[in-house]
């Protein structure tokens, strides 16, 4: 909204991590956490808990062999998502974006006065995140991966590149269950709320 109300353009790119939970290395990890000051038996409990654990899996009734799951954080746990975060936390420091985390759900915003300045800041730092992912063995999936251009200005396309892929842009995004749009106006979200609530009325209604 402060970016509206200034007259700016945002760009707004929303990341899709492929498998990212099913992704995150242990060693990496580990040492993450060394670094956050969790050390001694605290760290080798959590390594206890990631290492030495088996999976297979049953097809009518035939279970397969087991295999030593040599990476990826215990989803359904209470745990698994905090590591996560523990995982992914300097990502915010990679790149000169504005960085929204929540889990594996994660929005890079980047502000400027017109569309050439902001596509060129945009792509001058996308690469930035590129070499973060690699280094951390975490991948993008591409065709899930958009962005939309924020602003009150005449709308214009601002190309994006990520890793030799180009980012589609959207008018409209649902992130965390909510439903953006590239004016602010929550005209689809209020739109489809209201739409989910009538359908509601009518099953209530045959009750």
């Amino acid at each position: 909204m402060q970016c509206l109300n200034e007259g700016k353009i945002a760009c707004s790119i929303f990341l899709d991590l492929a498998k990212a939970f099913d992704t995150v290395d242990h060693i990496i990890l580990l040492s993450k956490l060394e670094r956050y000051g969790v050390r001694g038996l605290p760290l080798q409990l959590i390594k206890s808990y990631l290492t030495n654990r088996y999976q297979g899996t049953v097809v009518d009734g035939l279970k397969s062999n087991e295999k030593l799951v040599t990476c990826g954080v215990p989803q359904g746990s209470t745990l698994g998502p905090f590591l996560f975060l523990v995982y992914s936390n300097d990502l915010a420091l990679a790149s000169e974006f504005n960085v929204r985390m929540f889990a594996d759900d994660t929005n890079l915003t980047m502000v400027s006065h017109n569309y050439l300045s902001l596509q060129i800041k945009v792509n001058c730092e996308i690469p930035k995140i590129g070499n973060w992912l690699k280094s951390n063995k975490l991948s993008l999936n591409y065709n899930k991966t958009e962005y939309i251009i924020v602003t009150r200005k005449k709308k214009c396309n601002v190309r994006i590149n990520i890793g030799g892929h180009e980012v589609s842009q959207k008018e409209c995004i649902r992130y965390l269950g909510v439903m953006l749009d590239d004016s602010l106006t929550w005209k689809q979200y209020t739109a489809h709320v209201s739409q989910t609530l009538s359908n509601g009325c009518w099953a209530l209604s045959h009750i």
